[in-house]
């Protein structure tokens, strides 16, 4: 821009024009001007990125009502509708409340008038169906289902299972199956394992039912190291298996990574049977590596695995507690190697009543 000076004493104006301080006009360039809106472009997309409670949120809002803008969607009517559903008619708490100056009574008039008309908007809605089918509704919440089942580290979550249903799988054969006439209850054990990250944290403990109605020998081989006789238990070992998806393997009373030729008994016994089943996660098994030959060593599930069923002896099943067999499987690894040493620093049996 240029200055027109005039002078002071003759008052006359000047044509003369004086230039800014900082040189004469130029033209500005236009990859001078791109690069200044693209600077601008980049500050507001940094903004948006930056402040999601922000910026981002109202973008977001924007963006979702003009999304229904073109389907006839009124996002203002949806709002007044849900805000009659939520007070069931009655006049909004958020308008101004009367005072002793004003016309009381002309407000409270308009108020009832209001309500009145609010009501009958309640009582439509509670009565109104949709035009959308059913089947369309629930073929939308199953997609949304398996979305989040997809995306989630622990989808027991979104199945209802694990946590407080430990009961929905059985591990029991068939009825059918003339082997059923084993079954008694009253001869099954209960005991735990309390298992620890040492020096950093507890992961908690689980109660695990035997069935020494149908497998006694490797059911009593499990518990004798539960109770540490002879001056060798579970106590104090560590998992040196864990593979998500799978299991884990522990009960290396001599801490040798699963080379430990120990039993109960003194010498390796044979597999007594595989009626049991590895129907769902927390199975407990007698882990071998060779066909009908048993150790100290014991092998948990993650899920149900029934390819395994005549590979390894079921000897019982969590029954409480399998969110801390869920947090033992976040230290697990393809390979099997645990990510942290875990430790069974108790284990014991419960008596009974």
């Amino acid at each position: 821009m240029r200055i027109k000076r005039a002078e002071r004493n003759t008052g006359e104006k000047s044509t003369e024009e004086v230039c800014p301080p900082h040189g004469p006009p130029q033209k500005l360039d236009q990859n001078y001007q791109d690069e200044t809106v693209r600077k601008k472009t980049e500050r507001t997309t940094k903004n948006l990125v930056y402040h999601p409670h922000g910026t981002n949120r109202k973008a977001q809002r924007v963006f979702c009502r003009r999304k229904y803008a073109s389907t006839g969607f009124s996002w203002n009517l949806v709002t007044k509708i849900n805000l009659i559903n939520r007070t069931r008619g009655r006049v909004d708490c958020h308008q101004k409340p009367c005072t002793i100056e004003s016309n009381y009574r002309n407000i409270l008039m308009k108020k009832l008038a209001i309500e009145k008309v609010n009501r009958d908007i309640y009582r439509a809605i509670r009565t109104v169906t949709s035009k959308y089918l059913k089947k369309s509704h629930m073929d939308s919440y199953h997609e949304e289902k398996k979305r989040l089942l997809f995306i989630s580290k622990h989808p027991e979550i979104y199945k209802n299972e694990l946590y407080g249903h430990v009961g929905r799988w059985n591990i029991l054969p068939d009825e059918n199956n003339p082997e059923m006439a084993r079954c008694n209850p009253q001869k099954r054990i209960r005991c735990f394992l309390d298992f620890e990250i040492i020096n950093e944290r507890k992961l908690g403990r689980m109660y695990i039912e035997i069935y020494n109605d149908f497998v006694p020998i490797a059911g009593e081989n499990f518990l004798r190291f539960v109770r540490g006789e002879k001056g060798k238990g579970y106590k104090n070992t560590q998992l040196y298996v864990i593979m998500p998806g799978i299991g884990l393997l522990g009960g290396d009373v001599d801490n040798a990574f699963g080379a430990s030729p120990r039993s109960a008994y003194g010498k390796p016994f044979a597999s007594e049977n595989h009626l049991l089943r590895f129907s769902g996660p927390g199975v407990i098994a007698s882990f071998t590596l060779h066909p009908n030959i048993n150790f100290c060593q014991f092998f948990i599930s993650f899920q149900g695995l029934p390819f395994l069923k005549d590979q390894y002896v079921v000897i019982g099943r969590v029954i409480k507690n399998l969110r801390t067999l869920q947090m033992i499987e976040e230290f697990g690894t393809k390979t099997g190697t645990p990510r942290k040493p875990i430790t069974i620093t108790n284990c014991g049996i419960f008596a009974k009543k």
